[in-house]
């Protein structure tokens, strides 16, 4: 099995988060916090997994405020396809993740 490539998402990624978000949870609800976040402004990072030239792994970062000032970052939602699930896919799209913010200057996620 390939290696995952980590990147930051896209555009046209995002009917294809959406999607992916649903299967590995099971159900929409995810996917909409997902819309919610992005319709509000809130979303500072959205990285995506590609294997294969497909989609398998997602996760987002979030602003959070803390005394009225940007503090610190929410993860979350991350989904990953269940066919790659247990296989690295999560821990790498959030230590990844996890780096971009630290080198952002957000102190907290």
């Amino acid at each position: 099995m390939e290696k995952p490539v980590v990147r930051v998402a896209i555009p046209t990624d995002q009917p294809l988060i959406q999607e992916l978000t649903a299967r590995a949870f099971g159900r929409e609800d995810e996917a909409r916090i997902i819309r919610q976040l992005e319709s509000d402004g809130d979303v500072i990072l959205q990285l995506v997994a590609v294997m294969e030239e497909r989609v398998v792994g997602h996760v987002l970062f979030y602003s959070l405020g803390v005394r009225g000032k940007l503090g610190a970052a929410g993860l979350g939602p991350m989904s990953v396809d269940p066919w790659v699930q247990r296989e690295g896919v999560g821990s790498l799209l959030v230590n990844t993740g996890l780096a971009m913010m630290r080198e952002g200057g957000v102190p907290v996620v």
